[in-house]
């Protein structure tokens, strides 16, 4: 079983507020697992933001966690079987009619059995069984249970039959033990879902999107160095739609103390030379390319290999950082494909000019236009431009701008199919 959180009802980061004309519904299924307390504190931040959300709770659930406390949070009522006094034998076609999409958060190893065989014994495989939209998947065990080859075929057929798997996670289980089972915690698993129920088409499955993101960090000696003030929070946003619009996602960062996005593979970097490499090794499959990220403009022609001590006057001779853009246009050219490309301009002056003349030279399809005060802070004001196009944007959360970003994207793939 999965290990206890430190997460509470309450006590994680804000996620954002959807904004529909109806409100998205989620059927939210909770099985026997000791993480189970985690799904109060999920649905509780989902209701928060808007979603409708229904528990269903099996029997091996309600030992750990009772309806009330699913009630409370929720406002609705916990279903818990096709056989309750209030229940017409309909309830799992009702629900299943009802839902946008469906979360099984945790899945326990016997129910995973159960789906995988396409057994119906109880409301929950029964709602599941009905419903033709999106079903997540969060398993939650130990790891000798998750590790078991039975297992591991079971999760294989249930991604191959169109599950959406959520983890487990790799941390401290129930046990006291260290291992992989632990139950995806609640902020990504609500910023996640919150995504997938506001863009259910998955519009960018089967594309590979790559996001740079954050700052690079150029050495003078081994202890100082030259960086920049980027948070990394806008192409971390980024990467988290894409992968909640069906995208497989390669996140290329500079350091950030910015949690992975759920789902994402990330390349950590540092200086903009490890940032290239980075690239072009992920670029050869690329659909979408973001560049994000603040990559510095030069670095020290000569690096000292031991500190520099203290002097009177100091002289630092830089040079000038590749351009990443650039060396990715050489090998367009080899391969004859081209990746749709994002790129940014942070400009003080003369912003839709400067960000024009940029689009144009680096051969990018959007850019998008903002200025030093969107380095910081949760909001972010913008300017985004394709060929014929240009919207101003903001304020507004640097997840609601990248779906806008991302709307446009899928918009340019569309054109090119």
């Amino acid at each position: 079983m999965d290990g206890a959180s430190r997460d509470a009802i309450g006590d994680a980061a804000p996620v954002p507020t959807l904004n529909a004309p109806r409100a998205p519904r989620l059927v939210l299924g909770v099985c026997g697992s000791t993480a189970a307390f985690k799904a109060a504190a999920l649905a509780s931040k989902l209701t928060a933001a808007g979603v409708e959300v229904r528990c269903v709770l099996t029997d091996a659930g309600a030992q750990f966690i009772t309806p009330l406390t699913l009630t409370a949070v929720t406002g609705q009522p916990v279903e818990r079987d096709f056989w309750s006094q209030e229940a017409t034998g309909e309830i799992h076609v009702e629900l299943a009619n009802w839902a946008d999409q469906m979360l099984v958060y945790p899945a326990s190893q016997h129910t995973l059995a159960k789906l995988a065989s396409g057994l119906c014994d109880n409301l929950l495989t029964g709602c599941l069984s009905v419903f033709s939209g999106p079903r997540w998947l969060a398993p939650a065990m130990h790891e000798t249970m998750w590790s078991q080859p039975s297992t591991a075929r079971n999760v294989a057929l249930l991604v191959e039959d169109g599950w959406r798997l959520l983890g487990p996670d790799h941390g401290r289980l129930a046990d006291g033990s260290e291992g992989r089972g632990r139950l995806v915690d609640v902020n990504p698993t609500a910023e996640l879902m919150l995504h997938a129920l506001r863009n259910p088409q998955q519009d960018l499955a089967g594309t590979h999107v790559i996001v740079t993101a954050g700052p690079t960090i150029e050495p003078i000696d081994p202890v100082r160095v030259l960086a920049n003030r980027s948070s990394g929070r806008t192409g971390y946003a980024l990467a988290s739609a894409a992968r909640a619009r069906g995208a497989r996602v390669t996140l290329i960062t500079g350091p950030t103390r910015l949690e992975a996005p759920f789902g994402v593979e990330v390349e950590p970097v540092e200086s903009a030379q490890s940032m290239q490499e980075a690239l072009e090794r992920a670029y050869e499959t690329a659909d979408v390319l973001i560049m994000a990220a603040a990559v510095a403009d030069f670095r020290a022609k000569h690096g000292a290999t031991r500190k520099l001590k203290r002097e009177a006057t100091l002289s630092l001779e830089l040079t000038g950082n590749p351009d990443l853009l650039a060396g990715l246009a050489l090998a367009d050219e080899r391969s004859g494909r081209r990746p749709l490309r994002v790129g940014f301009a942070l400009e003080d002056e003369d912003l839709l000019a400067r960000a024009r003349a940029k689009m144009a030279r680096k051969r990018l399809d959007i850019i998008v236009a903002n200025t030093p005060e969107s380095l910081d802070g949760d909001l972010t004001c913008t300017h985004i431009l394709s060929a014929d196009s240009a919207c101003a944007r903001g304020p507004e959360s640097k997840a609601d701008f990248a779906h806008a970003l991302l709307d446009l994207v899928c918009a340019q793939l569309a054109e090119r199919a």
